[in-house]
């Protein structure tokens, strides 16, 4: 499974730097674009190292959960596990938002558009 998993992502790294040689053909201008976007050291590492740390620490809560054990775990923490749990059932709220943006478009649309001037004129 890491082997196929190893494998898939050697490919993608491939893909990509053949991509970006077709794009870019000079390595120059690469490497300029790579050096404006890049973080500074010490925030790339604290993003790895942070990112990790919880990924692992899921799986021993997921593993332990899974055998019926317990872990303890602070309580602001389960509040907040509930709330990203009802966060992410109602898809981050983001229907909703889609839907009050396109009423406020709507409005000023409509606003424009009975205007005496309006679209056309």
């Amino acid at each position: 499974m890491l082997l196929i998993l190893l494998f898939v992502v050697f490919i993608y790294l491939f893909a990509v730097e053949s991509f970006t040689a077709f794009l870019y053909p000079n390595p120059e201008e690469v490497a300029s674009y790579f050096q404006a976007a890049a973080f500074p050291n010490w925030l790339f590492d604290g993003l790895i190292v942070g990112t990790a740390l919880v990924i692992i620490l899921g799986w021993f809560y997921i593993y332990a959960q899974a055998r019926g054990r317990s872990m303890w775990v602070p309580d602001w923490v389960e509040g907040f596990r509930f709330r990203l749990y009802v966060l992410f059932m109602n898809r981050l709220y983001a229907d909703e938002c889609y839907q009050a943006l396109g009423r406020v478009v709507m409005r000023v649309v409509h606003r424009i558009d009975k205007r005496d001037t309006g679209w056309s004129k």
